[in-house]
């Protein structure tokens, strides 16, 4: 979660997190405290808590990676279920596809349906598509999932040397990186070419 939300100022929506959270930690610091401080930066962001019972503030989810905090978590959650297929731990123990399942079906009264997103939007044959960007942070834990090469002049790849998870899809921040200023102009310049092209072929 950390990781994935390593934005250059702070977040709040999945849960509370500090700027540059991954930096926000301390391994100095002794065993005990290497273990509880990345919980303490997820579940108690904000110092105030003096006690905080991980356990019962933690979110049950189908995506292994976790769902984030409160209400917000729920969509994903649902989501998770429904529409993305998620990976799961190579152990084929920790979450496995058949609890995955078990779990949709309690849980919201829906089961998964694998290959549905590639079914739905052509995954296995992107070349077919057009004028998509696929943009990818190299910060973000998920980005080596996404596409890092352009497939043709109109299914473009842009790699963000310093950008968290979709951090150039976000609203500018004065804390923005300069490598996620120049992706988000790209793609702007990107779009505004495609969008012209298609104005004056309908014309």
């Amino acid at each position: 979660m950390m990781a994935m939300l390593d934005y250059p100022y702070s977040t709040h929506f999945m849960g509370s997190m500090p700027a540059f959270p991954v930096k926000v930690l301390d391994l100095s610091l002794s065993l005990v405290f290497i273990l509880c401080r990345p919980t303490g930066t997820v579940y108690n962001s904000t110092g105030q808590l003096t006690c905080y019972d991980l356990y019962s503030l933690y979110v049950e989810c189908a995506d292994p990676t976790g769902c984030g905090l409160g209400f917000d978590s729920y969509a994903w959650d649902y989501q998770a279920c429904t529409e993305i297929e998620m990976c799961y731990e190579s152990n084929n123990v920790t979450l496995t596809e058949q609890q995955t399942e078990q779990y949709c079906s309690k849980r919201w009264g829906v089961v998964p349906r694998p290959g549905w997103l590639k079914t739905q939007f052509w995954g296995d044959d992107l070349a077919t598509a057009s004028n998509i960007i696929f943009s990818n942070g190299d910060l973000d834990p998920w980005a080596n999932g996404g596409i890092r090469k352009s497939l043709s002049p109109s299914l473009i790849a842009i790699n963000i040397p310093e950008g968290a998870h979709h951090l150039d899809l976000r609203e500018s921040n004065p804390a923005d990186p300069e490598s996620v200023i120049v992706a988000r102009k790209e793609e702007s310049e990107i779009i505004a070419q495609w969008v012209k092209a298609a104005r004056k072929k309908s014309s």
